[in-house]
């Protein structure tokens, strides 16, 4: 397929059950269930690497976009963690994955309805002269999910769904040690290119990862 055709459906997330994430991304972020199935381990391996075995795999989309998340779960969990929470400024790992929201705190009191853990900043930060707050919640499987609220209209021009609670994924936060490699990579791989681009250096930025120093965001 060119990179021309090229598509990202969403976040594939690892859980070691998925009833924790099927409740995150249906009652939290608004999603529905596209599928359910079972990979043979033959075909995991292709798909997923060698060694994967047998894996559940759950599809799920945001109704009125073509984008949503794809849960996991390989019949043998490993107890091995990409990042550790603890340590927010963790390079080359997915950190956060976000999702665009018209009511942030009305978003948020669901998410905590839900039972989640809830947590948001006390002030905002800049993004291209639009002010942003945010709220985290922390999901299963050390998986945080952004919330992002602004001004009327600030982040629509970045997602189709604007009339729900949650939008579909408006982005994936990872922080990386080499910005040129990462975008050279999403360049070849994908054949995307850079649309947009800001910078957000403050202490909200530290406020918001809890990295307890300046940080800056680009």
């Amino acid at each position: 397929m060119p990179p021309s055709d090229s598509r990202l459906f969403g976040p594939l997330v690892s859980a070691r059950e998925l009833v924790a994430q099927r409740r995150l991304f249906t009652s939290v972020l608004g999603m529905e269930e596209r599928g359910e199935t079972v990979l043979a381990a033959r075909d995991a391996d292709l798909l997923l690497g060698a060694g994967a075995g047998p894996t559940s795999l759950l599809a799920l989309q945001t109704p009125g976009a073509v984008a949503g998340a794809v849960v996991c779960r390989f019949e043998a969990p490993s107890d091995e963690t990409v990042r550790d929470p603890a340590a927010p400024l963790d390079r080359d790992a997915f950190k956060v994955i976000d999702f665009h929201t018209p009511d942030l705190a009305a978003a948020a009191a669901q998410a905590a309805a839900t039972g989640f853990d809830v947590t948001a900043p006390d002030g905002e930060y800049d993004m291209a002269g639009t002010g942003l707050r945010e709220a985290h919640v922390r999901g299963a499987d050390t998986l945080t999910v952004a919330l992002l609220g602004g001004a009327p209209g600030a982040l629509d021009p970045y997602v189709r769904v604007t009339d729900r609670t949650v939008s579909e994924v408006l982005g994936i936060t990872a922080p990386v040690s080499d910005v040129d490699a990462a975008e050279s990579f999403y360049a070849d791989v994908f054949g995307w290119k850079v649309v947009h681009r800001y910078v957000v250096d403050g202490a909200s930025v530290a406020d918001l990862v809890g990295a307890g120093t300046r940080g800056r965001m680009e």
